[in-house]
Formats: structure tokens, C-alpha cells, sequence
């Protein structure tokens, strides 16, 4: 049994190893500090099981099948193979600046590129806004935000899929 004490000096000492590692997996931040915190919140709701022996073995083995169930969910096994099998078009390097149904292409046409880089919110916000063509508006009511909050989003979201574009997709 873990006493809270116990609890706050284990995540104190192992949670940089934990995040490092997560990290070295899932390849982005954000998707790792989830990783992180929930594998540390199975301990402390666990804690009336769990002994200090050997914790840094199982928090490691619990944030690998965390990360295992994290990849099979947003399926990246794929890593960088285009699901269609085309080579990217290489006449799309002109465009400068995208409207929307273009960043909704690129997003479609480069997605287990796209979803290695964006978080899920980012996707989510890239699906609504560039796939299914919603407008601020719509989006800022379904997700209960204000439409100036959306529209900063789609800018930073568009910013980073350039930049995604220009580093990481070859051949463009």
C-alpha cells in the first residue's frame, strides 16, 4: 500500500522518465504529457495495491501499453506510407498561401502525416473546419467557445500545417 506521501515522492522522482520516455514514443508533446498523467493516475488510483517495489518497472510497463493503446487508436502504424499509394503532387510546392479547401486537401490526401504531428484537438478542429467546411461560427457552438477562440486556432493550425508541409512531407 502507497501512502500519499509515497505517492508524491514517486512521481516527484519518476516523472521525467515516465514523460521522456512516452515522448521517445509517441513523437509529440502533448500526446505524451496525456500519456503521463495517465499512467500516474493509475498509481494513485491503485495506490492501495501497489507496494514501492519495483514502481519505476511497472509505471514503465504501464505507460508502454499506454502508448501501445494511444498508436493503435490514432493508427499510426501506418508512420509515413500514404494510404492511397500516390506519390505527393509535386506542382502543390507553388501554392504560398492555402485557402481553406486546400489545407482540407493536403489534410485528407497526407493524414498519417498530418496525425504524427497534430494532437487530437488540432485534427478534430483541422476535420471540422477544412473537411467538413463549418464555419467559425458552427465550430465555436459545437465545441462551447467563443468564434475569435476558433479563429486563433485555425490560424496556428494552419500555420503549423505549412510548416509540416514544408518540413516533413517529401517530394512537394
Amino acid at each position: 500500500m502507497l501512502s500519499k506521501n509515497e505517492q508524491d515522492e514517486i512521481i516527484k522522482s519518476s516523472y521525467h522518465l515516465i514523460y521522456e520516455y512516452c515522448l521517445l514514443r509517441l513523437k509529440y508533446k502533448d500526446a505524451a504529457l496525456d500519456v503521463t498523467q495517465d499512467t500516474f493516475l493509475l498509481m494513485v488510483e491503485r495506490a492501495a495495491v501497489l507496494t514501492n517495489d519495483f514502481m519505476n518497472s511497472w509505471l514503465l510497463r504501464v505507460a508502454e501499453n499506454k502508448c501501445n493503446a494511444y498508436n493503435r487508436k490514432r493508427g499510426r502504424e501506418n508512420g509515413y506510407i500514404r494510404l492511397d499509394g500516390q506519390e505527393p503532387d509535386v506542382l502543390d510546392r507553388i501554392f504560398s498561401k492555402l485557402d481553406d479547401r486546400s489545407f482540407g486537401a493536403y489534410y485528407e490526401t497526407y493524414q498519417s502525416i498530418m496525425m504524427k504531428h497534430l494532437t487530437v484537438k488540432e485534427a478534430y478542429l483541422c476535420e471540422l473546419r477544412f473537411i467538413k467546411g463549418m464555419s467559425p461560427a458552427e465550430i465555436a457552438k459545437l465545441l462551447h467557445i467563443k468564434e475569435a477562440a476558433v479563429n486563433t486556432r485555425v490560424s496556428r493550425l494552419k500555420k503549423k500545417i505549412l510548416e509540416i508541409i514544408d518540413k516533413d512531407i517529401p517530394f512537394i
